[in-house]
């Protein structure tokens, strides 16, 4: 600890990708300053979403290498538990988990891992969401993945901790939902079912 707190407060700047890292940071270390900079998304160019027709089925994209920490054991309940209730909910991941047959045989779709950003936003594009949902279970740094969301401006679904809810936050257009319903099945599909969408997209900036 003495290695790193002289380290850092010799540092000409200290940045964080985000505030929780910086709380972090000044917890542990409080006569430090730190910066908070986001960091740049190389998804600036991409072209807004437009809303699909409206559909009885809610479609729903998650997106990324999804294992454990990411939620992959919160997808297997949320799809278990539509596939045996046969809920107007479809489920895309935009990618591939730890637990791909598991997935599919309660009727996820899955891509497959994408070659980069661009192959990854033509898949949604192609796909039309209504919101992409981030599972992940674990606070993250500053979660890369929002900027698909967020600069195609899909409605972000994600759970209450980390950089995920604190960059949701202040859209005004995305969902948080409190951590405890993630490994509830039952109230995580009824709260999917609960959304607005059409005024999440009219809300969009």
């Amino acid at each position: 600890m003495e290695f790193y707190e002289k380290f850092l407060v010799n540092a000409k700047e200290v940045r964080a990708p985000s505030k929780i890292v910086s709380d972090i940071y000044t917890e542990n270390y409080p006569e430090i300053e730190v910066n908070v900079i986001s960091h740049q998304s190389s998804l600036k160019k991409v072209t807004k979403s437009i809303r699909r027709k409206k559909s009885k089925i809610i479609k729903i994209a998650i997106i990324g290498s999804i294992g454990p920490h990411k939620g992959s054991a919160v997808l297997y309940g949320l799809a278990k538990w539509i596939k045996q209730n046969k809920l107007p909910i479809s489920l895309v991941v935009i990618g591939h988990t730890d637990i791909d047959s598991q997935l599919k045989d309660c009727g996820v779709d899955i891509t497959g891992a994408y070659q980069n950003e661009f192959q990854a936003v033509a898949l949604l594009e192609a796909m039309q969401p209504d919101c992409i949902f981030i599972s992940s279970i674990a606070p993250e740094t500053y979660c890369y993945t929002l900027d698909f969301p967020i600069e195609m401006k899909i409605p972000p679904v994600v759970f209450d901790l980390g950089a995920q809810s604190e960059r949701v936050k202040p859209l005004g257009w995305g969902i948080v939902f409190p951590i405890s319903i993630a490994f509830n099945p039952q109230i995580l599909a009824e709260h999917f079912l609960s959304i607005d969408y059409d005024k999440l997209w009219a809300l969009r900036k």
